[in-house]
């Protein structure tokens, strides 16, 4: 099981380098990249990092006995902060003018998904968490469809499948291993 952990992490690491590549050849949706897709490409590394980092935290603390709501009130810390001090000049006018969509997108897009990473967290080894992220890229890919800015692109499409190919697996052979202890 180590071994096809190891073939599949490698894989994703190659699926990812193969999207890294097409971003900057210019063979992305985007096709052109400066400055600020390299500082994306480094923020997307330390965010991955980050988030290997906080699943396995996350895990340690439910398996202390922690509950799922007691891991997320603290999560969001240094977010908040990090925000307000990114923010401070336009925030309280943004803020008023777009509390309903804020709140919206806060419920639907931040609470309810991380609340539902969280249990999977607490009732799933951290591999699996983590290979299941490997679906979120499809649904990006599919609403990136509907952008007019952005253009077809094949390796970006091979990069999405091959990442959803390598979770899929990864959640296939999780399934095997559990029936067979």
């Amino acid at each position: 099981m180590i071994n096809a952990q190891w073939g599949i992490a490698i894989g994703i690491f190659a699926a990812s380098l193969l999207l890294i590549g097409a971003i900057f050849t210019g063979k992305s949706a985007v096709q052109t990249w400066d400055q600020s897709s390299i500082l994306g490409v480094g923020a997307s590394i330390l965010c991955g990092l980050g988030a290997v980092l906080c699943t396995v935290y996350s895990k340690q603390l439910s398996q202390l006995g922690w509950t799922s709501s007691m891991i997320l009130s603290k999560r969001f810390y240094g977010i908040i902060l990090l925000s307000f001090i990114a923010t401070y000049d336009v925030m309280f006018t943004y803020l008023l003018e777009n509390i309903g969509w804020i709140l919206l997108m806060t419920v639907i897009g931040v609470l309810i998904p991380m609340y539902l990473l969280q249990k999977g967290i607490q009732y799933c080894e951290v591999f699996l968490v983590m290979m299941s992220l490997c679906f979120i890229p499809v649904f990006t890919f599919f609403f990136q469809l509907f952008d007019t800015r952005l253009q077809w692109s094949n390796i970006t499409l091979m990069g999405v499948l091959l990442l959803l190919l390598f979770g899929i697996l990864s959640v296939v052979l999780e399934q095997r291993a559990r029936s067979v202890s």
